[in-house]
């Protein structure tokens, strides 16, 4: 038999939110919409898992290589 934690009623809860429900009410909308699975639309929407090629446009802005855009970003961030 699995040992559980003390309070078992909470871990359940916890595991059920994480497990079966997504806690991102624009997530869910998402899927309810477009059919996808909560992964795909969560992998759709974090663009530094998309690999990119230069020359390429990000917000309308064209960049010819990486270092012109890590270049680009050193800029901004300064900037602030």
């Amino acid at each position: 038999m699995i040992s559980l934690p003390r309070f078992h009623g909470v871990f359940f809860i916890v595991f059920f939110i994480k497990f079966t429900m997504t806690i991102n009410p624009y997530i869910s909308q998402i899927c309810e919409q477009t059919g996808a699975s909560e992964r795909e639309v969560i992998t759709s929407m974090m663009p530094s898992l998309c690999v990119r090629t230069y020359p390429c446009v990000i917000h309308g802005r064209r960049f010819e290589t990486h270092d012109d855009y890590m270049n680009e970003i050193h800029e901004y961030l300064s900037g602030l």
